[in-house]
């Protein structure tokens, strides 16, 4: 796999709605996103409620497919990114995007 366009994306600590079974995903802020990790044609996807399938590389190397990154507005006017996945681990969570033949992929580091 020839990734390009390493960033890290997020360094969060995992919350109560992040590890609920029933929830499923990894909520990404936008005030807390570090750097802009998509093309404008996957921002305006995502502004007209449409999801960009991604894959996520587990720690162990495993590639996850069928993930789903979509973005959720809140009440306030304001927006997260939320990346589906049962994130089943407490603490310190880094997440890294790159990309692989243009499409995106997500390499969580939990600490």
């Amino acid at each position: 796999m020839h990734g390009q366009g390493v960033m890290l994306v997020l360094e969060k600590r995992l919350c109560a709605t992040d590890l609920k079974r029933h929830n499923g995903w990894l909520s990404i802020p936008r005030g807390q996103i570090r750097a802009n990790f998509l093309t404008n044609g996957e921002i305006r996807a995502l502004d007209n409620k449409k999801a960009i399938a991604v894959s996520l590389i587990e720690p162990c190397l495993q590639v996850r497919h069928g993930l789903q990154l979509q973005k959720w507005n809140n009440v306030r006017n304001h927006f997260s990114y939320v990346l589906t996945k049962e994130w089943t681990k407490g603490g310190l969570v880094q997440l890294w995007s790159f990309r692989a033949n243009g499409a995106p992929l997500f390499l969580p580091c939990e600490r």
